[in-house]
């Protein structure tokens, strides 16, 4: 049986009743939530876990319109929502928006979003990367776009243990011309450090748009080359350290999209889409060993593959669509669908439901999230999130052996942090279960930088002279970071 017959994402109802005898692998829809504030394009394509248990979206509104030149772009907008899907605050950022890269926590009681900003440079729109950044609440406390050589256009963006932030996009010119893959990094004080561009090794044209931290302390960004999809394998300071083709078309038709992910024991799973002759959609989704040899894989006719997640388990969460038809698929590493959830004209919306992508939460759940279309007359989209059980647990490509689900509370509080006291502070503070030097930062709660310095185990800083109130630190102990609050009394 082959890779393209069983994965067409089109079994729906034998695959479901199919599993009705396993059911720790059916999926599970628990909410669904269906909102917005204008009958204009609306949509979330960013979610994170935040540090009290609830979570936040990211996306745009046409509510919140900026207008440039000669055209108009919807507004950033940020959504705290609870685990049970209800909305706890929407709130307008105040800047244009044309999508995002990154939504995570940086320190104490900040997060972080990189958006792709629509910014007039000359007669012209340039896309710039953005760095906003918000407490807990949502109070904007930094917002500023990085005006950098080429004017790349960011695609995705991870965060280091350090919290800088490494991202992956494409920019217009350079020595070769055309469009040539980037990489970047901004540190934890927002400074940008290196960009660097990518030259493909067949085309003048490429883009970056996955990065993925790798073992060791680099990074792998991935993206289309033409009808190629390549990897390049980068350090820390952003120089090559290897690449390799990890899928070709066959035809001479060039990739509107694509990324591979790591999977286990270095091998990869590749996506994307092309246009044929006929202004139609050809999807593509295969698995690749450490070589970038294809295991099995095949296209899908008039199919957009939007989106891969590797789990633990061994399998993949594939969204696709095809013009009239969203569906989110769990399929195998032998390329067997496990199951499919068909999103279109389901009740009790009867509405078009487009996954853009998902965050792993709990084990074997996830937050699926994008926007829907209402039919009977709503021609634009609006907000759409689900929880669907039955995904696995999130893959971890920096520690491939580890399947043990890390929890919130341990992602925010690992069990050996330093601590600091006393808290409340009057004179000085400490830091307890401090094993090594260690550079302390303070800051204010929007983000100000106080003071910095060296801190040896068990010496004291003091703290007599700041004014009354609550403070966060940043301590950079070895390759790892600790983060916290603080009350000066």
């Amino acid at each position: 049986m082959n890779f393209k017959t069983i994965c067409l994402f089109k079994l729906r109802a034998l695959i479901i009743a199919g599993l009705s005898w396993f059911p720790s692998l059916a999926q599970q829809i628990s909410w669904e939530r269906q909102f917005g504030l204008s009958p204009y394009d609306e949509v979330i394509d960013q979610v994170t876990p935040s540090s009290d248990g609830n979570y936040f979206a990211l996306g745009s509104s046409r509510k919140f319109e900026f207008n440039l030149g000669n055209q108009t772009y919807p507004g950033a907008v940020l959504i705290k929502f609870t685990p049970n899907g209800d909305t706890l605050f929407l709130k307008n950022l105040n800047t244009a928006y044309n999508s995002s890269a990154y939504l995570g926590y940086k320190f104490g009681d900040i997060y972080r979003a990189v958006i792709s900003t629509p910014v007039i440079i000359g007669a012209g729109i340039a896309y710039l990367p953005t760095v906003v950044e918000f407490t807990g609440e949502g109070q904007v406390t930094y917002n500023h776009s990085f005006i950098l050589e080429n004017y790349p256009n960011i695609k995705s963006c991870i965060s280091a243990p350090d919290q800088s932030l490494f991202l992956c996009g494409y920019a217009s010119g350079g020595a070769a011309g055309g469009v040539n893959m980037i990489g970047c990094k901004i540190n934890f004080m927002n400074e940008v450090e290196w960009l660097i561009q990518y030259l493909p090794p067949v085309t003048i044209i490429g883009r970056g748009e996955l990065i993925e931290p790798a073992t060791g302390k680099g990074s792998i960004i991935s993206g289309p080359m033409g009808k190629r999809i390549y990897e390049f394998e980068i350090d820390s300071l952003g120089v090559l350290i290897d690449q390799k083709k990890i899928y070709e078309t066959p035809s001479n038709r060039t990739f509107m999209s694509g990324a591979a992910l790591q999977t286990w024991n270095k091998g990869s799973v590749s996506f994307g889409y092309y246009i044929d002759g006929t202004n139609t959609a050809i999807g593509y989704f295969g698995r690749h060993d450490s070589l970038g040899n294809k295991l099995w894989g095949g296209e899908l006719s008039k199919t957009i593959v939007r989106k891969v997640a590797v789990n633990r388990e061994m399998s993949f969460l594939v969204s696709t669509y095809d013009g009239e038809e969203s569906s989110f698929s769990r399929i195998d590493k032998d390329s067997n669908t496990l199951w499919n959830i068909n999103f279109s004209t389901s009740q009790p919306f009867d509405s078009d439901k487009h996954i853009l992508g998902l965050t792993f939460t709990e084990p074997d759940t996830c937050i699926a999230f994008g926007f829907y279309r209402q039919q009977g007359g709503n021609l634009g989209y609006q907000f759409y999130l689900a929880k669907i059980g039955g995904v696995g647990t999130r893959f971890d490509p920096t520690n491939p052996s580890d399947t043990v689900t890390t929890s919130i509370e341990a992602i925010f509080k690992p069990n050996d942090s330093p601590v600091l006291f006393p808290n409340p502070a009057h004179e000085f503070i400490r830091f307890q279960k401090l094993t090594q030097e260690a550079i302390l930062s303070i800051y204010s709660l929007k983000g100000e930088k106080l003071f910095t310095r060296n801190l040896k185990p068990e010496e004291t800083v003091p703290v007599s002279a700041l004014p009354h109130g609550a403070y966060l630190y940043h301590l950079k102990m070895g390759e790892r970071v600790f983060t916290g609050k603080f009350l000066k009394n």
